[in-house]
């Protein structure tokens, strides 16, 4: 038997979930003044809410799946447990974490 790997099951989830482990995916609400955060970006809990990680924020909790305008939405949809593509990874601002090999 042949598997298909290309399959795209999550639509634009698929850019940020890598499919070699099943995702969990949790909602929570995102803090007011975070203002846009974009798919692929590692956050972590501020009183309960999601913000940017940075340093000195805490540890990370997840990777969001997508992005979350607060001006249209106060949800922010996240990996708690699985596979993503480094790549895809970004930070507070918007950079990419460095990775080592």
């Amino acid at each position: 038997m042949k598997a298909n790997t290309n399959v795209k099951l999550f639509g634009a989830l698929d850019d940020v979930i890598l499919r070699v482990h099943p995702p969990v995916i949790r909602n929570q609400k995102a803090k007011a003044g975070t203002g846009e955060l974009s798919s692929g970006l590692i956050v972590t809990e501020d009183a309960g809410e999601i913000v940017p990680f940075s340093e000195g924020t805490g540890a990370p909790i997840g990777v969001l799946t997508r992005p979350c305008s607060l001006d249209n939405e106060d949800v922010a949809r996240y990996i708690v447990h699985g596979t993503v593509r480094a790549s895809k990874l970004t930070v507070s601002g918007g950079e990419r974490p460095q990775t080592q090999h």
